[in-house]
């Protein structure tokens, strides 16, 4: 399997998938769907930074899409993160 080891500042996220219905059952078009701003930190650059392997993070449109044996991935820099979500349990 391979792996990805961002350098520097940056992060690889795996996007958080999008529901295509809303909870009242409404069916979602394709077109007015985005692309979510939430998601998992899957690897982290060497720098000290502020997120780590595991945090569920909500970051700014920006980065880069890449693709690792079939999954989707965003990798951006630390500085697009807004903040780390903290889920209930």
């Amino acid at each position: 399997m391979s792996k990805i080891n961002p350098l520097h500042d940056k992060v690889i996220i795996k996007r958080e998938e999008k529901e295509s219905t809303t909870e009242s059952g409404i069916i979602l078009s394709g077109t007015i769907e985005t692309k979510p701003l939430q998601g998992l930190v899957v690897a982290a650059g060497p720098l000290a930074l502020d997120v780590k392997f595991g945090d569920y993070v909500m970051f700014a449109q920006g980065g880069d899409e890449v693709n690792l044996e079939g999954e989707n991935y965003l990798m951006i820099s630390e500085s697009l993160i807004l903040g780390v979500i903290e889920k209930d349990e």
